[in-house]
């Protein structure tokens, strides 16, 4: 599970809004809990990671033409990363909550 909360933060916020978008627009209060909720989970993703000492994240392929072109997609995290998404996510969150 440690492996997936890189993709959750990154994703968590676009999802809801993808989610927003086409089925929630008219319920401004259902938008907003939404929301909030993607943007709280991506902050306490981001505290997991804060804490764990080391964590490794599998690259997913975007291209593959094997013998000729391979486009990976990964992500690193080292301590200036997962600082900056506690500090992100959580002001995020705040700005969200407000």
């Amino acid at each position: 599970m440690n492996s997936f909360y890189p993709w959750l933060i990154l994703l968590a916020p676009f999802a809801s809004a993808t989610v927003i978008t086409l089925f929630t627009l008219r319920s401004k209060s259902l938008s907003s809990a939404i929301s909030i909720a993607a943007v709280l989970g991506s902050f306490v993703c981001s505290c997991f990671l804060f804490a764990q000492p080391q964590t490794t994240v599998p690259e997913l392929v975007w291209i593959d033409i094997t013998p000729i072109f391979r486009v990976p997609l990964g992500l690193t995290f080292d301590q200036l990363s997962r600082t900056m998404g506690v500090l992100v996510s959580g002001v995020g969150a705040l700005i969200h909550i407000y």
